[in-house]
């Protein structure tokens, strides 16, 4: 999954396999109907005909719905951030807390994630 902490990082790309029997690739927008990716190819009979044959898949991306629970915070409130996206989970009495990289050394700082992150 690419997310603020990684999609910059080269070490994030160099597993891709665009072209391949097994394809691997990033997909950070909606690549549906006839922006979907598609396969083609040459299939060899054993009469030495060669058929092409095509196939296409949807690749949906997902954005989620940040909202906070008021519109401004004075020092030492707690922040209540409500995160709805399709491609988690859906429990929604699930509660998770999510941490900010401090220390203005660290090429992730103030990303959400772990400082010195790297995939």
């Amino acid at each position: 999954m690419v997310n603020q902490l990684n999609i910059l990082t080269p070490a994030t790309y160099t597993s891709l396999r665009p072209i391949d029997d097994e394809a691997t690739f990033v997909v950070i927008e909606d690549l549906t109907d006839e922006d979907s990716p598609r396969v083609n190819y040459l299939d060899l009979g054993s009469d030495g005909v060669s058929t092409q044959v095509a196939d296409q898949q949807a690749a949906p991306s997902h954005s989620g719905i940040v909202s906070l629970n008021t519109a401004s915070y004075k020092i030492a409130d707690t922040v209540t951030v409500t995160v709805q996206d399709l491609d988690l989970n859906v429990d929604t009495d699930l509660i998770e807390i999510y941490t900010t990289v401090s220390g203005t050394t660290d090429t992730s700082y103030d990303a959400v994630g772990s400082a010195g992150y790297q995939l």
